[in-house]
């Protein structure tokens, strides 16, 4: 699935029709073109080149869509990271997927200098819905730029996404995913339960996990609205 190509067709099919809607807040399929395409120019912008890896460690919000899509459209490798990783844990992913970005919304019990000390691949923290002085916005790298089709050429076994394991017998282990792979579980909801662009999911489960993707994966290739929540409140 060629991720610019399907934003473009769902925004010109599905202009205004809500593509998530968060806290009662609607999206579009137009506006989250745009805002993939601008932050996938600020990447750009940053010097990242196809493969290099960006790390994603937010709750579920409209800004994680956007990161994974932006990191698609560049042919970039997305590395999506528990919102309730422990410092060291995710020190420890950075390090191993050797990340050169991370985008993180900060938490009390989480210090970026540390992240950035212990982990000399990293390039640059973004940081989300905060104020963070010193460090680069996930919003203004958004705003600041105009909504452009990236340039790149994708290859079906290029790597689009390394998911850890739980790391119940070990350090978590990384496990990854290609271009040609990520379109597969919407295929499947077509194949098996007739999903189409009329349809809308309710995502409870976290976006940095393979079930939480799918819902990504739905709204892209199928058109689909999604209802994101922040959690699963039971």
């Amino acid at each position: 699935m060629k991720v610019s190509q399907a934003l473009i067709d769902n925004a010109k099919k599905y202009s205004q029709k809500p593509a998530i809607i968060f806290q009662d807040k609607p999206i579009s399929f137009l506006q989250l073109k745009d805002s993939v395409f601008k932050l996938a120019q600020s990447f750009s912008g940053l010097g990242l080149k196809k493969s290099d890896k960006i790390a994603i460690y937010l709750p579920n919000c409209p800004q994680y869509f956007y990161s994974y899509l932006a990191v698609w459209s560049c042919g970039l490798t997305a590395v999506p990271l528990d919102f309730m990783l422990t410092e060291e844990e995710i020190i420890s992913c950075l390090r191993h997927s050797e990340a050169k970005i991370i985008i993180m919304q900060p938490k009390s019990n989480i210090s970026i200098e540390n992240i950035r000390s212990n982990c000399p691949q990293l390039k640059e923290p973004i940081v989300s819905k905060e104020k963070t002085s010193g460090y680069l916005s996930l919003e203004k790298l958004i705003d600041k730029e105009k909504p452009l089709c990236p340039d790149v050429i994708i290859h079906p076994k290029d790597c689009a996404a390394i998911f850890y394991t739980s790391g119940s017998t070990g350090r978590p282990k990384g496990v990854l995913t290609n271009y040609l792979q990520i379109e597969a579980p919407a295929k499947a909801m077509v194949y098996f339960s007739g999903l189409n662009y009329k349809d809308i999911s309710l995502c409870a489960l976290p976006l940095s996990h393979l079930g939480g993707l799918v819902f990504v994966q739905g709204l892209v290739y199928l058109g689909s609205k999604v209802i994101l929540m922040e959690r699963f409140i039971p």
